[in-house]
């Protein structure tokens, strides 16, 4: 497939063709497309219903997490914050704060934002954007997180899984 892939990365019409028929499905498993064809006519996920984030990676164990908390983790070279909330929901943002880069894990929560500790800014935890004084701006990344059978999972866009 390293043949087609450059061939398709040169935009060879069959090798672009080859490569359109599969996706990958996590971090590097192709999945093709007539498996997910037949899963769709056989009780399946239908097609529409593809996620577009890679399957959840198991990143911790639930005992490892206490409520408002936060808990660091790496995927790949990338830094992930975890907290549990009291309600007993996850939620996960990068660990990189848009300031300084300094890391957020370690922010206090408040009103569901973390509160960067070098300086003060705020991300909504629900959704990783940031909060000021004049609404909500564009912030840091906010990924789908749970717990599956005692493992904490976190659900990673596919460019970081390779």
């Amino acid at each position: 497939m390293a043949d087609a892939s450059s061939a398709a990365d040169s935009g060879l019409p069959a090798a672009m063709a080859a490569r359109a028929a599969s996706t990958h499905n996590g971090c590097g498993s192709p999945e093709y497309a007539s498996s997910r064809a037949r899963r769709s006519t056989e009780g399946g996920r239908s097609i529409g219903d593809e996620p577009t984030r890679a399957p959840a990676v198991v990143v911790a164990r639930s005992e490892d997490l206490h409520p408002l908390v936060g808990h660091q983790v790496r995927v790949n070279g990338w830094d992930y914050a975890i907290w549990l909330l009291p309600d007993g929901s996850l939620r996960a943002l990068d660990n990189t704060c848009e300031h300084v880069g300094s890391p957020i894990v370690d922010g206090a929560i408040h009103e569901g934002c973390v509160i960067c500790p070098w300086h003060g800014w705020r991300y909504v935890l629900a959704t990783g954007q940031r909060r000021t004084a004049f609404g909500d701006f564009p912030g840091i990344g906010s990924f789908p997180a749970r717990v599956v059978d005692g493992d904490v999972v976190l659900e990673l866009p596919p460019d970081r899984c390779r």
